[in-house]
Protein backbone atom coordinates (compact mmCIF):
# COMPACT_ATOMS: atom_id res chain seq x y z
CA UNK A 1 0.00 0.00 0.00
CA UNK A 2 3.15 2.03 0.87
CA UNK A 3 4.18 1.81 -2.68
CA UNK A 4 1.03 2.38 -4.26
CA UNK A 5 0.96 5.62 -1.75
CA UNK A 6 4.22 6.46 -3.17
CA UNK A 7 3.31 6.11 -7.18
CA UNK A 8 0.13 8.32 -6.79
CA UNK A 9 2.26 11.23 -5.02
CA UNK A 10 5.10 10.58 -7.56
CA UNK A 11 1.84 10.79 -10.82
CA UNK A 12 0.42 14.22 -9.22
CA UNK A 13 3.73 15.71 -8.68
CA UNK A 14 4.75 15.14 -12.69
CA UNK A 15 1.36 16.33 -13.86
CA UNK A 16 1.68 19.43 -11.85
CA UNK A 17 5.40 20.10 -13.19
CA UNK A 18 4.01 19.46 -16.74
CA UNK A 19 1.13 21.68 -16.69
CA UNK A 20 2.82 24.44 -14.41
CA UNK A 21 5.81 24.75 -16.71
CA UNK A 22 4.58 27.10 -19.75
CA UNK A 23 6.72 29.59 -20.68
CA UNK A 24 5.95 33.27 -20.69
CA UNK A 25 5.57 33.17 -24.08
CA UNK A 26 2.27 30.79 -23.39
CA UNK A 27 1.34 33.32 -20.47
CA UNK A 28 1.57 36.42 -22.78
CA UNK A 29 -0.68 34.90 -25.56
CA UNK A 30 -3.09 33.01 -22.72
CA UNK A 31 -6.42 34.79 -23.08
CA UNK A 32 -7.04 34.07 -19.54
CA UNK A 33 -4.02 35.80 -18.47
CA UNK A 34 -5.31 38.97 -15.84
CA UNK A 35 -2.18 40.82 -16.48
CA UNK A 36 -1.54 40.88 -20.50
CA UNK A 37 -3.43 42.88 -22.76
CA UNK A 38 -7.26 41.22 -23.48
CA UNK A 39 -10.77 41.80 -25.25
CA UNK A 40 -13.20 40.33 -27.96
CA UNK A 41 -13.66 41.96 -31.42
CA UNK A 42 -16.59 43.06 -32.72
CA UNK A 43 -18.30 44.72 -35.67
CA UNK A 44 -21.01 46.43 -36.93
CA UNK A 45 -22.13 47.22 -40.26
CA UNK A 46 -24.24 50.26 -41.43
CA UNK A 47 -27.59 48.82 -42.92
CA UNK A 48 -27.67 49.58 -46.55
CA UNK A 49 -23.97 50.75 -46.80
CA UNK A 50 -21.96 47.31 -45.28
CA UNK A 51 -18.87 48.89 -46.78
CA UNK A 52 -19.03 51.43 -43.35
CA UNK A 53 -18.01 49.16 -40.45
CA UNK A 54 -17.38 50.04 -36.85
CA UNK A 55 -14.86 47.61 -35.19
CA UNK A 56 -14.88 47.87 -30.95
CA UNK A 57 -12.98 45.29 -28.65
CA UNK A 58 -15.36 44.95 -26.18
CA UNK A 59 -13.78 44.23 -22.59
CA UNK A 60 -10.41 45.63 -23.29
CA UNK A 61 -8.11 44.91 -20.32
CA UNK A 62 -4.58 46.32 -19.68
CA UNK A 63 -4.87 47.78 -23.31
CA UNK A 64 -2.72 51.11 -24.30
CA UNK A 65 -3.09 51.13 -27.59
CA UNK A 66 -5.12 49.20 -30.45
CA UNK A 67 -3.51 48.60 -34.00
CA UNK A 68 -6.35 48.25 -36.47
CA UNK A 69 -5.19 46.14 -39.41
CA UNK A 70 -8.58 46.69 -42.03
CA UNK A 71 -7.30 43.68 -44.36
CA UNK A 72 -7.05 46.49 -47.36
CA UNK A 73 -3.66 47.71 -47.03
CA UNK A 74 -4.55 50.15 -44.47
CA UNK A 75 -4.10 50.09 -41.05
CA UNK A 76 -4.95 52.75 -38.07
CA UNK A 77 -3.66 52.92 -33.99
CA UNK A 78 -5.41 54.82 -31.34
CA UNK A 79 -5.65 54.38 -27.86
CA UNK A 80 -9.84 54.36 -28.51
CA UNK A 81 -11.03 50.62 -28.28
CA UNK A 82 -13.98 51.34 -31.07
CA UNK A 83 -13.12 52.80 -34.89
CA UNK A 84 -14.80 53.00 -38.16
CA UNK A 85 -13.60 51.93 -41.36
CA UNK A 86 -15.26 52.79 -44.85
CA UNK A 87 -13.92 50.06 -47.21
CA UNK A 88 -13.12 50.87 -51.05
CA UNK A 89 -13.26 47.54 -52.81
CA UNK A 90 -15.95 44.63 -52.49
CA UNK A 91 -14.47 41.26 -51.11
CA UNK A 92 -14.03 39.28 -47.99
CA UNK A 93 -11.44 40.76 -45.28
CA UNK A 94 -9.68 39.74 -42.51
CA UNK A 95 -9.66 42.21 -39.78
CA UNK A 96 -6.81 42.03 -36.46
CA UNK A 97 -6.64 44.36 -33.82
CA UNK A 98 -3.01 44.29 -32.11
CA UNK A 99 -3.87 44.82 -28.30
CA UNK A 100 -0.22 46.45 -27.05
CA UNK A 101 0.06 46.46 -23.01
CA UNK A 102 2.61 47.70 -20.79
CA UNK A 103 4.60 44.66 -21.38
CA UNK A 104 3.48 42.44 -24.19
CA UNK A 105 0.75 42.66 -26.94
CA UNK A 106 -1.52 39.66 -28.52
CA UNK A 107 -3.65 39.71 -31.14
CA UNK A 108 -7.41 39.14 -32.28
CA UNK A 109 -8.87 38.82 -35.77
CA UNK A 110 -12.38 38.82 -37.24
CA UNK A 111 -13.80 38.68 -40.86
CA UNK A 112 -16.20 40.96 -43.05
CA UNK A 113 -17.78 40.71 -46.31
CA UNK A 114 -18.50 43.68 -48.07
CA UNK A 115 -21.03 44.08 -51.08
CA UNK A 116 -20.88 47.25 -52.28
CA UNK A 117 -19.10 50.58 -51.92
CA UNK A 118 -19.67 54.21 -52.35
CA UNK A 119 -16.63 55.79 -52.89
CA UNK A 120 -18.42 59.78 -53.73
CA UNK A 121 -16.98 61.00 -49.71
CA UNK A 122 -13.41 59.75 -51.53
CA UNK A 123 -13.33 60.92 -55.00
CA UNK A 124 -14.80 64.11 -53.82
CA UNK A 125 -12.22 65.00 -50.93
CA UNK A 126 -10.08 67.71 -52.32
CA UNK A 127 -6.59 66.43 -50.34
CA UNK A 128 -7.01 62.74 -52.25
CA UNK A 129 -7.99 64.49 -55.75
CA UNK A 130 -4.56 66.61 -55.16
CA UNK A 131 -2.71 63.15 -54.69
CA UNK A 132 -3.95 61.20 -56.77
CA UNK A 133 -5.60 62.85 -59.46
CA UNK A 134 -9.35 62.00 -58.32
CA UNK A 135 -10.97 58.77 -58.95
CA UNK A 136 -11.09 59.48 -62.79
CA UNK A 137 -7.08 59.32 -62.75
CA UNK A 138 -4.95 56.28 -63.50
CA UNK A 139 -3.11 58.39 -60.94
CA UNK A 140 -0.16 61.21 -60.21
CA UNK A 141 3.70 60.43 -59.94
CA UNK A 142 5.69 62.51 -57.28
CA UNK A 143 9.19 62.63 -56.67
CA UNK A 144 11.73 64.23 -54.17
CA UNK A 145 11.99 67.92 -54.50
CA UNK A 146 15.39 69.69 -55.22
CA UNK A 147 14.29 73.22 -54.95
CA UNK A 148 15.42 75.78 -52.22
CA UNK A 149 13.56 73.92 -48.55
CA UNK A 150 13.20 70.69 -49.90
CA UNK A 151 14.28 68.68 -46.33
CA UNK A 152 14.46 70.46 -43.11
CA UNK A 153 14.46 70.91 -39.62
CA UNK A 154 12.21 72.94 -37.08
CA UNK A 155 11.36 72.69 -33.08
CA UNK A 156 8.56 70.65 -32.38
CA UNK A 157 6.37 73.88 -31.05
CA UNK A 158 6.61 75.46 -34.00
CA UNK A 159 5.15 75.77 -37.80
CA UNK A 160 8.00 76.29 -39.87
CA UNK A 161 11.52 74.58 -40.33
CA UNK A 162 13.40 77.55 -38.83
CA UNK A 163 16.35 75.50 -37.70
CA UNK A 164 18.09 74.63 -40.97
CA UNK A 165 16.84 74.24 -44.55
CA UNK A 166 18.65 72.68 -47.55
CA UNK A 167 19.74 74.82 -50.29
CA UNK A 168 19.21 74.04 -53.98
CA UNK A 169 20.36 71.27 -55.36
CA UNK A 170 21.03 69.74 -51.85
CA UNK A 171 20.29 65.98 -52.71
CA UNK A 172 22.97 66.11 -56.01
CA UNK A 173 26.09 67.57 -53.91
CA UNK A 174 25.22 71.41 -53.46
CA UNK A 175 25.47 70.36 -49.23
CA UNK A 176 29.16 71.29 -48.36
CA UNK A 177 29.40 67.39 -47.17
CA UNK A 178 30.06 66.12 -50.64
CA UNK A 179 27.72 63.46 -50.92
CA UNK A 180 25.38 62.89 -53.88
CA UNK A 181 22.06 60.53 -54.06
CA UNK A 182 21.65 60.82 -57.43
CA UNK A 183 19.86 57.45 -57.85
CA UNK A 184 17.56 58.02 -54.68
CA UNK A 185 16.40 61.15 -56.89
CA UNK A 186 15.40 58.93 -59.72
CA UNK A 187 12.68 57.36 -57.35
CA UNK A 188 9.49 57.63 -58.26
CA UNK A 189 5.77 57.26 -56.49
CA UNK A 190 2.48 57.01 -57.73
CA UNK A 191 -0.81 57.46 -55.89
CA UNK A 192 -4.29 56.53 -57.16
CA UNK A 193 -7.57 55.51 -55.81
CA UNK A 194 -9.90 52.22 -55.17
CA UNK A 195 -7.88 50.63 -54.23
CA UNK A 196 -6.14 53.27 -52.63
CA UNK A 197 -2.00 52.41 -53.19
CA UNK A 198 1.33 54.33 -53.36
CA UNK A 199 3.24 52.28 -56.45
CA UNK A 200 7.18 52.49 -55.51
CA UNK A 201 9.47 52.75 -58.62
CA UNK A 202 13.06 52.93 -56.56
CA UNK A 203 16.55 51.19 -56.63
CA UNK A 204 17.82 53.34 -53.72
CA UNK A 205 16.82 55.15 -50.75
CA UNK A 206 18.50 58.43 -48.79
CA UNK A 207 19.12 56.96 -45.16
CA UNK A 208 19.15 59.30 -41.82
CA UNK A 209 22.41 59.41 -40.66
CA UNK A 210 21.09 57.52 -37.24
CA UNK A 211 20.41 54.62 -38.99
CA UNK A 212 23.72 53.40 -38.72
CA UNK A 213 25.55 54.09 -35.93
CA UNK A 214 28.78 54.00 -37.34
CA UNK A 215 27.58 56.88 -39.95
CA UNK A 216 29.40 60.33 -39.64
CA UNK A 217 26.72 62.63 -37.54
CA UNK A 218 24.60 64.60 -39.09
CA UNK A 219 25.86 63.35 -42.89
CA UNK A 220 22.92 61.39 -44.41
CA UNK A 221 23.63 58.39 -46.93
CA UNK A 222 22.18 56.16 -49.79
CA UNK A 223 21.76 52.41 -49.93
CA UNK A 224 19.91 50.11 -52.51
CA UNK A 225 15.95 50.71 -51.81
CA UNK A 226 14.48 47.88 -48.78
CA UNK A 227 10.80 48.49 -49.06
CA UNK A 228 8.11 47.25 -51.52
CA UNK A 229 6.69 47.64 -54.68
CA UNK A 230 3.47 49.57 -53.11
CA UNK A 231 1.93 50.87 -49.83
CA UNK A 232 -1.34 50.88 -49.24
CA UNK A 233 -2.38 54.94 -47.79
CA UNK A 234 -4.94 57.26 -46.25
CA UNK A 235 -5.64 60.67 -45.62
CA UNK A 236 -6.85 61.43 -42.10
CA UNK A 237 -7.59 64.46 -40.09
CA UNK A 238 -6.69 64.56 -36.25
CA UNK A 239 -7.17 67.71 -34.20
CA UNK A 240 -7.54 69.95 -37.00
CA UNK A 241 -4.39 68.40 -38.50
CA UNK A 242 -4.27 66.37 -41.84
CA UNK A 243 -1.85 63.05 -42.11
CA UNK A 244 -1.26 60.86 -45.04
CA UNK A 245 -0.26 57.65 -43.37
CA UNK A 246 1.63 54.95 -45.69
CA UNK A 247 0.53 51.30 -44.19
CA UNK A 248 3.02 48.57 -43.39
CA UNK A 249 5.81 50.96 -42.36
CA UNK A 250 5.86 52.47 -45.84
CA UNK A 251 8.23 55.91 -46.62
CA UNK A 252 8.99 58.15 -49.86
CA UNK A 253 12.42 58.59 -50.53
CA UNK A 254 14.29 59.17 -47.26
CA UNK A 255 14.38 56.82 -44.25
CA UNK A 256 14.42 57.78 -41.21
CA UNK A 257 13.04 54.89 -38.02
CA UNK A 258 11.06 57.24 -35.11
CA UNK A 259 10.27 54.81 -31.85
CA UNK A 260 11.65 51.90 -33.05
CA UNK A 261 9.87 52.16 -36.46
CA UNK A 262 9.70 53.48 -40.06
CA UNK A 263 8.46 57.11 -39.89
CA UNK A 264 5.51 56.81 -42.60
CA UNK A 265 2.95 58.78 -40.96
CA UNK A 266 3.47 62.79 -42.37
CA UNK A 267 1.94 65.72 -41.41
CA UNK A 268 0.69 67.52 -44.66
CA UNK A 269 1.91 70.89 -44.60
CA UNK A 270 1.41 72.04 -47.78
CA UNK A 271 -0.49 70.10 -50.57
CA UNK A 272 -1.54 71.59 -54.31
CA UNK A 273 -1.82 70.11 -57.63
CA UNK A 274 2.55 70.33 -57.89
CA UNK A 275 3.68 70.16 -54.40
CA UNK A 276 3.50 68.18 -51.34
CA UNK A 277 4.91 69.42 -48.28
CA UNK A 278 5.10 67.13 -45.02
CA UNK A 279 6.69 66.61 -41.73
CA UNK A 280 6.93 64.01 -38.92
CA UNK A 281 8.24 64.15 -35.74
CA UNK A 282 11.76 62.57 -34.70
CA UNK A 283 14.90 62.96 -32.87
CA UNK A 284 17.27 65.31 -34.66
CA UNK A 285 20.13 63.79 -32.85
CA UNK A 286 20.08 60.73 -30.54
CA UNK A 287 23.21 61.37 -28.34
CA UNK A 288 21.23 64.37 -26.95
CA UNK A 289 18.60 62.33 -25.98
CA UNK A 290 14.92 61.75 -26.98
CA UNK A 291 13.31 64.96 -27.51
CA UNK A 292 11.45 65.41 -30.93
CA UNK A 293 11.19 67.87 -33.43
CA UNK A 294 10.05 68.38 -37.27
CA UNK A 295 11.84 66.99 -40.11
CA UNK A 296 10.04 68.64 -42.95
CA UNK A 297 9.80 66.95 -47.14
CA UNK A 298 9.44 68.47 -50.03
CA UNK A 299 7.98 66.52 -53.16
CA UNK A 300 6.64 67.57 -56.91
CA UNK A 301 4.90 66.37 -59.70
CA UNK A 302 7.11 64.09 -61.59
CA UNK A 303 7.26 66.83 -64.68
CA UNK A 304 7.82 70.02 -62.53
CA UNK A 305 11.03 71.86 -63.49
CA UNK A 306 12.81 73.30 -60.60
CA UNK A 307 15.20 75.85 -62.03
CA UNK A 308 18.14 77.24 -59.47
CA UNK A 309 17.47 80.41 -57.88
CA UNK A 310 18.57 83.87 -58.82
CA UNK A 311 21.43 84.49 -55.78
CA UNK A 312 20.10 87.01 -53.73
CA UNK A 313 22.63 89.74 -53.04
CA UNK A 314 21.90 91.44 -49.74
CA UNK A 315 23.50 95.34 -49.19
CA UNK A 316 26.77 95.36 -47.24
CA UNK A 317 26.07 98.29 -45.08
CA UNK A 318 26.32 99.23 -42.03
CA UNK A 319 23.02 99.35 -39.54
CA UNK A 320 22.40 99.74 -35.75
CA UNK A 321 21.50 96.88 -33.70
CA UNK A 322 19.84 96.38 -30.41
CA UNK A 323 17.41 94.25 -28.33
CA UNK A 324 16.54 94.55 -25.14
CA UNK A 325 14.87 91.23 -24.32
CA UNK A 326 12.41 93.30 -21.93
CA UNK A 327 9.62 91.10 -22.72
CA UNK A 328 9.94 90.58 -26.26
CA UNK A 329 12.39 88.68 -28.91
CA UNK A 330 12.25 91.75 -31.21
CA UNK A 331 15.03 93.24 -32.84
CA UNK A 332 15.82 96.87 -33.96
CA UNK A 333 18.06 96.72 -37.08
CA UNK A 334 18.38 99.79 -38.50
CA UNK A 335 14.32 101.12 -39.41
CA UNK A 336 12.96 97.46 -39.87
CA UNK A 337 12.37 95.15 -36.75
CA UNK A 338 13.31 91.76 -37.28
CA UNK A 339 13.25 88.82 -34.37
CA UNK A 340 15.58 86.61 -32.53
CA UNK A 341 14.56 82.91 -32.67
CA UNK A 342 15.50 79.18 -30.68
CA UNK A 343 17.58 76.98 -31.84
CA UNK A 344 17.55 73.03 -31.16
CA UNK A 345 16.80 72.45 -27.75
CA UNK A 346 16.71 75.81 -25.63
CA UNK A 347 13.80 76.48 -23.42
CA UNK A 348 13.41 80.41 -23.11
CA UNK A 349 11.10 82.59 -21.59
CA UNK A 350 10.76 85.79 -19.77
CA UNK A 351 10.93 86.44 -16.67
CA UNK A 352 11.45 89.38 -13.73
CA UNK A 353 14.91 90.56 -13.56
CA UNK A 354 16.83 88.87 -10.70
CA UNK A 355 17.69 92.45 -9.20
CA UNK A 356 14.88 94.19 -10.71
CA UNK A 357 11.72 93.26 -10.49
CA UNK A 358 10.45 96.27 -12.22
CA UNK A 359 11.86 95.08 -15.66
CA UNK A 360 11.74 91.53 -17.52
CA UNK A 361 15.06 89.63 -19.33
CA UNK A 362 15.10 86.62 -21.10
CA UNK A 363 15.19 83.69 -19.10
CA UNK A 364 17.68 81.05 -21.18
CA UNK A 365 18.01 77.58 -20.64
CA UNK A 366 20.50 75.14 -21.98
CA UNK A 367 19.66 71.70 -22.43
CA UNK A 368 21.57 70.20 -26.02
CA UNK A 369 24.31 70.01 -27.32
CA UNK A 370 24.16 73.32 -29.98
CA UNK A 371 21.26 75.32 -28.27
CA UNK A 372 21.60 79.15 -29.11
CA UNK A 373 19.22 82.47 -29.93
CA UNK A 374 19.60 83.85 -33.33
CA UNK A 375 18.66 85.99 -35.90
CA UNK A 376 19.42 86.60 -39.54
CA UNK A 377 19.49 89.81 -41.12
CA UNK A 378 18.28 91.59 -44.61
CA UNK A 379 21.54 92.87 -45.04
CA UNK A 380 25.44 92.01 -45.07
CA UNK A 381 27.37 93.60 -42.04
CA UNK A 382 29.76 96.34 -42.72
CA UNK A 383 31.87 96.25 -39.90
CA UNK A 384 34.85 98.36 -40.74
CA UNK A 385 33.90 101.00 -38.12
CA UNK A 386 31.23 99.68 -35.94
CA UNK A 387 32.87 96.33 -34.75
CA UNK A 388 31.92 95.22 -31.34
CA UNK A 389 28.86 93.95 -29.69
CA UNK A 390 28.00 94.13 -26.33
CA UNK A 391 25.56 92.60 -23.65
CA UNK A 392 24.45 92.02 -20.13
CA UNK A 393 24.32 88.44 -18.88
CA UNK A 394 23.20 86.65 -15.10
CA UNK A 395 25.14 83.47 -14.38
CA UNK A 396 23.63 81.72 -11.44
CA UNK A 397 25.72 80.61 -8.92
CA UNK A 398 22.89 77.50 -8.76
CA UNK A 399 23.99 75.96 -11.84
CA UNK A 400 26.57 73.01 -11.44
CA UNK A 401 29.66 74.13 -13.48
CA UNK A 402 31.42 71.03 -12.42
CA UNK A 403 30.48 67.93 -13.81
CA UNK A 404 31.35 66.55 -16.83
CA UNK A 405 29.13 65.28 -20.01
CA UNK A 406 31.34 62.29 -20.49
CA UNK A 407 29.43 61.72 -23.60
CA UNK A 408 30.21 65.03 -24.68
CA UNK A 409 31.27 65.87 -28.66
CA UNK A 410 35.08 66.20 -29.70
CA UNK A 411 34.22 69.40 -30.94
CA UNK A 412 32.85 70.67 -28.09
CA UNK A 413 34.46 74.28 -26.72
CA UNK A 414 34.23 73.19 -22.70
CA UNK A 415 36.11 70.22 -21.36
CA UNK A 416 32.71 68.70 -21.40
CA UNK A 417 31.17 71.02 -18.29
CA UNK A 418 28.54 74.01 -18.13
CA UNK A 419 30.62 77.00 -18.27
CA UNK A 420 29.96 80.72 -17.62
CA UNK A 421 30.77 81.96 -21.02
CA UNK A 422 28.97 83.81 -24.47
CA UNK A 423 29.77 82.80 -27.83
CA UNK A 424 29.18 85.46 -30.13
CA UNK A 425 28.66 84.23 -33.38
CA UNK A 426 28.55 85.33 -37.00
CA UNK A 427 27.40 83.35 -39.91
CA UNK A 428 27.56 83.57 -43.83
CA UNK A 429 23.91 82.02 -44.55
CA UNK A 430 25.03 81.80 -48.61
CA UNK A 431 26.74 78.75 -46.38
CA UNK A 432 23.36 77.26 -46.18
CA UNK A 433 24.22 73.84 -43.18
CA UNK A 434 28.17 74.49 -43.75
CA UNK A 435 27.86 78.06 -42.37
CA UNK A 436 29.73 76.96 -39.49
CA UNK A 437 32.62 76.54 -40.87
CA UNK A 438 33.50 80.00 -41.82
CA UNK A 439 32.03 81.61 -38.26
CA UNK A 440 33.30 84.44 -36.80
CA UNK A 441 33.37 83.08 -33.19
CA UNK A 442 34.73 85.68 -30.06
CA UNK A 443 33.90 83.58 -26.68
CA UNK A 444 33.72 85.32 -23.53
CA UNK A 445 33.42 84.22 -19.78
CA UNK A 446 33.38 85.43 -16.30
CA UNK A 447 33.87 84.28 -13.14
CA UNK A 448 31.15 86.83 -11.39
CA UNK A 449 28.24 84.90 -10.80
CA UNK A 450 24.80 86.31 -9.45
CA UNK A 451 24.63 89.63 -11.00
CA UNK A 452 24.85 91.53 -14.21
CA UNK A 453 28.17 91.55 -16.11
CA UNK A 454 28.28 93.29 -18.91
CA UNK A 455 31.10 91.37 -22.17
CA UNK A 456 31.64 92.92 -25.41
CA UNK A 457 32.72 91.12 -28.29
CA UNK A 458 35.48 93.31 -30.33
CA UNK A 459 35.49 91.79 -33.80
CA UNK A 460 38.69 94.33 -34.88
CA UNK A 461 41.83 92.32 -35.53
CA UNK A 462 40.02 89.52 -35.10
CA UNK A 463 41.13 86.31 -36.91
CA UNK A 464 38.87 83.43 -38.35
CA UNK A 465 39.63 80.45 -39.30
CA UNK A 466 37.76 77.76 -41.02
CA UNK A 467 36.76 74.96 -38.78
CA UNK A 468 36.64 72.19 -40.88
CA UNK A 469 40.43 72.67 -42.51
CA UNK A 470 42.42 75.07 -40.63
CA UNK A 471 42.66 77.72 -43.35
CA UNK A 472 42.63 81.53 -43.21
CA UNK A 473 38.71 82.81 -43.53
CA UNK A 474 39.79 86.66 -42.58
CA UNK A 475 42.75 87.96 -41.49
CA UNK A 476 40.40 90.61 -39.55
CA UNK A 477 37.01 89.79 -38.93
CA UNK A 478 36.19 93.96 -39.03
CA UNK A 479 37.40 93.50 -43.11
CA UNK A 480 34.67 90.81 -43.91
CA UNK A 481 32.04 91.36 -46.07
CA UNK A 482 30.05 88.19 -46.05
CA UNK A 483 28.14 87.87 -42.58
CA UNK A 484 24.47 88.66 -42.17
CA UNK A 485 23.44 85.96 -39.24
CA UNK A 486 24.11 86.46 -35.23
CA UNK A 487 23.88 83.65 -32.88
CA UNK A 488 24.58 84.31 -28.99
CA UNK A 489 25.20 80.65 -27.12
CA UNK A 490 25.53 80.65 -23.54
CA UNK A 491 27.21 77.41 -21.29
CA UNK A 492 29.25 76.15 -24.26
CA UNK A 493 28.66 73.69 -26.51
CA UNK A 494 29.24 70.63 -27.76
CA UNK A 495 27.78 69.03 -24.12
CA UNK A 496 24.59 68.35 -22.75
CA UNK A 497 24.88 69.79 -19.29
CA UNK A 498 21.89 71.78 -18.87
CA UNK A 499 22.59 75.38 -16.98
CA UNK A 500 19.87 78.56 -16.70
CA UNK A 501 21.13 82.15 -17.17
CA UNK A 502 19.53 85.63 -18.15
CA UNK A 503 20.42 88.18 -20.61
CA UNK A 504 19.50 91.55 -21.38
CA UNK A 505 20.93 94.54 -23.54
CA UNK A 506 22.37 93.02 -26.57
CA UNK A 507 23.63 95.99 -29.02
CA UNK A 508 26.12 96.69 -31.76
CA UNK A 509 27.95 99.12 -30.23
CA UNK A 510 28.18 102.54 -32.41
CA UNK A 511 31.63 103.92 -32.28
CA UNK A 512 32.00 107.97 -31.23
CA UNK A 513 33.54 110.02 -33.56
Amino acid sequence: MKNLNFIKWLLIGFIALTFGACSEEDKNNDPSDPTGPSGTLTFVQTEGADYEVTFTVEEAQNVNSFKFDFGDNTSETTTESSITHHYLEIGDFEVTVTLTGDDDATQITTNVSVTKIDVGEICSNEYYKYLTGGCDSEGKVWRLSNAYGSHGVGPADGEEAIWWQSEYDHWNGNNGEGFTMTESMTSRFTFSLIPNVMGVSATHQINNWQVDTEAEPFVDFQTSYSGESEYGFSVTEEEGKMYLSLNGGGYMSYYQEVDGAPASKYEIVALTETELYVRYLNVLNYNDGDGKNYRYLRFVQEDVVEEAPEEEIKDLEYRSISASFNGTMDVAVGDETLEFINEADIVTSFVEDPIDATTQVLLYTKNGTVDDVQVTLNHRMDLSTNNTFKLKVYFPSSNDYDTIDETAEAWKDTDGSLDAMVNVKLYDTKMGGNAWQTEAAIRVSSDLRDQWVEVEFNYSGHEVLNRDNGDVVWDDAATSDTYDKIIIQIGGEGHKQSGTFYIKDFELVETVN
